[in-house]
């Protein structure tokens, strides 16, 4: 939680000129808690849209911002599957 909160002043700003913010469902609760609109997507494991691989493929995500919330194996799989995709599809 708290690299959420290290984050939340640099994510209000880049809300405040206008970037498009996506968020898995836990970080996009906390942004919308403290006031900073996103649009949740799903992690890559789930298969529904839109879900976080398919906005890096599509090419509709320009830099990914991936703390991982604790160690566990679903978690870390998960967020190596966006960081891959990050650079597979030069997003980061």
């Amino acid at each position: 939680m708290h690299h959420k909160i290290e984050l939340q002043k640099s994510t209000q700003w880049l809300a405040d000129h206008k970037f498009e913010i996506y968020a898995t469902k836990g970080s996009h609760l906390f942004l919308s808690e403290n006031g900073i609109a996103s649009t949740q997507v799903n992690w890559p494991d789930v298969a529904e849209y839109p879900n976080a691989m398919d906005l890096i493929r599509e090419k509709k995500i320009d830099l990914v911002i991936n703390i991982p919330k604790n160690l566990s194996s679903e978690e870390l799989s998960n967020d190596y599957t966006i960081h891959r995709a990050a650079v597979d599809f030069k997003a980061s």
